[in-house]
């Protein structure tokens, strides 16, 4: 046992390293196990990354590019900061008077207008053949045109919001385009309201029949709502009748297909493309089953509109105790994710909260969500009110700039002639309904 022993530690210690070696054979020994250590450090160092930008979906190779028939480098000269107005306050001299005052009085500078609303009902004079013939006017603003008039005489951007997905009125008119149940009726929400069905052409055609509309009677930009699958109710019976009609069944694909579908049939008409879409999307993994990825938005328009009002946040979201009572906190968070998701693909003008549920709201809660928006590097902001009654001290006074700003970009950067071959293409044959 002994001189085993011995012998195997005189093999350890009388055992000479090729790195001790004197000579040719000696330095190419070294060199060669350099280059191998060099390899796998190296391949460790770039496997590490490349598993890292997976795992956060960080591809510069994968982000789509900016189409060249995108405009809004053209036409959005001036940061827009609007609100909403409904269509009843639209249609009402003495409501939307006080707006307009508050809007020529501030910072302000644009104003989204419902034409078409989230009960379905096409909310001013249309003269489309196919509205006409399918019953859905319920015009709240009689004189579109007088109306646009006052909103270009005061230099107030028209921005026409069309909701598009949420329509019981389609749906119960022409029931075979709405989402149905299992049991083969036409499913609802937990409200009771019908939706149409994403996936249809002819719900397509009919919604960008009235955006077409719109910009050829004026409105600057089309701003898509509701464009989305259901999110509440009993989801799991929805059955969508033309899933089947597209190479691509995955909703996301439905939603950016009707985008690029829409943006082909605006682009001739000259008019800035937004999309409101939900807050959390801009900080969720996945389309948070209602088709909405922002990345996958973004190619198709000119500006993404998330409704990041601090109010539809979870508490703990972005380890805050209650995001509604830190709307800073909540807004700044929301905005700089979907800035690193968007990039440059297209522009950001968020939805700010200017109403109160939990938490009562005051103008200084408004401005902090301006601010956050300002930290993010963006100059654009809509408010939202769903009583139309806004904020008037948590605004800015107008300066002389913004009005000339404003003037010279309504009247010299936003083309909404429509080329005379367009316009007999605006309505909808009949047939198709």
């Amino acid at each position: 046992m002994a001189g085993n022993q011995m012998n195997f530690e005189i093999g350890i210690s009388g055992y000479e390293s090729p790195f001790n070696k004197v000579g040719i054979r000696g330095i190419l020994y070294k060199v060669l196990i350099r280059i191998l250590l060099w390899i796998v450090i190296s391949a460790g160092t770039i496997g590490f990354f490349f598993h890292l930008m997976k795992a956060t979906n960080f591809y510069l190779s994968s982000v789509p590019q900016s189409p060249n028939s995108k405009i809004y480098p053209d036409t959005a000269v001036f940061p827009v900061r609007g609100l909403h107005i409904t269509s009843f306050v639209a249609g009402s001299s003495s409501l939307l008077t006080p707006l307009v005052e508050l809007v020529k009085k501030t910072e302000l500078n644009a104003m989204v207008i419902d034409l078409k609303e989230a009960d379905g009902k096409i909310a001013y004079d249309s003269r489309l053949r196919i509205v006409e013939n399918l019953g859905t006017k319920r015009a709240g603003i009689g004189n579109l045109d007088k109306l646009l008039a006052i909103l270009k005489e005061n230099n107030i951007f028209p921005i026409a919001r069309i909701c598009v997905f949420k329509d019981p009125l389609l749906a119960e008119v022409r029931p075979h385009l709405a989402v149905k149940d299992k049991n083969g009726s036409i499913w609802r929400d937990k409200k009771g309201l019908s939706w149409v069905d994403p996936y249809s052409k002819q719900v397509w055609e009919y919604n960008t029949a009235i955006a077409q509309e719109a910009a050829q009677r004026g409105f600057k930009e089309i701003q898509f709502d509701y464009i989305r699958f259901p999110s509440d109710g009993v989801i799991r019976n929805c059955v969508y009748t033309y899933k089947n009609s597209h190479g691509d069944s995955a909703p996301v694909m439905a939603i950016k297909n009707f985008l690029k579908y829409a943006a082909t049939r605006l682009r001739p008409y000259g008019v800035i493309i937004s999309v409101d879409v939900f807050g959390l999307t801009c900080s969720a993994i996945g389309d948070m089953n209602i088709g909405q990825i922002i990345e996958e938005i973004a190619p198709e328009v000119d500006y993404i509109c998330p409704m990041v009002y601090p109010s539809h946040y979870y508490d703990g979201m972005y380890n805050l105790k209650n995001p509604e009572s830190a709307p800073y906190q909540t807004v700044y968070a929301s905005l700089k994710d979907a800035q690193m998701r968007v990039g440059k693909i297209c522009r950001i003008r968020p939805w700010l909260q200017d109403f109160s549920l939990r938490v009562k709201y005051r103008a200084e809660d408004v401005r902090e969500q301006i601010r956050a928006t300002y930290d993010n590097d963006i100059q654009e902001w809509l408010l939202w009110n769903p009583a139309c009654r806004y904020t008037a001290v948590a605004l800015k006074p107008k300066t002389e700039r913004s009005i000339l700003a404003k003037a010279t970009s309504i009247e010299t950067n936003v083309q909404t002639e429509i080329p005379s071959e367009k316009k007999h293409k605006v309505d909808l044959p009949e047939e198709k309904f």
